[in-house]
């Protein structure tokens, strides 16, 4: 007599592909199970880093903004399947090229958010 143990089937874990916008314009990232991706933007006065992370049932975002007077930080996460819940929206009809269209995006939900203003601290507020 033969015993057979059921098993469930492999579902391999998606890759997670979304926009996010970065540096003046909307950019697809696409991130394998356990990968993460660092963006970085400096002008000369602010500076921003951005790392998004496939946690294998979401993606994990860690913001932060540093400049001469206020820093931030935030940090956000989204199931993949809601990597797309926001709806694309088409740009605006008079003003195109100031609100140009939306490609759909993820609807992250906060962990955590700091957000320290050395000029309002030094101001007395």
């Amino acid at each position: 007599m033969t015993a057979y143990i059921e098993q469930e089937p492999y579902r391999p874990t998606p890759n997670a592909r979304f926009w996010v916008y970065h540096n003046k314009g909307w950019v697809r990232i696409t991130l394998t199970p356990g990968q993460s991706m660092h963006l970085y933007t400096d002008d000369g006065y602010s500076a921003t880093t951005a790392t998004y992370t496939h946690t294998g049932d979401g993606v994990d975002y860690s913001g932060h903004y540093y400049a001469r007077d206020c820093d931030n930080h935030v940090t956000l996460t989204c199931p993949l399947a809601s990597l797309s819940a926001h709806d694309a929206e088409p740009a605006d009809e008079r003003y195109p090229d100031v609100f140009p269209a939306k490609p759909a995006r993820p609807l992250w939900e906060y962990l955590h958010r700091f957000q320290r203003d050395y000029t309002a601290e030094a101001a007395g507020y």
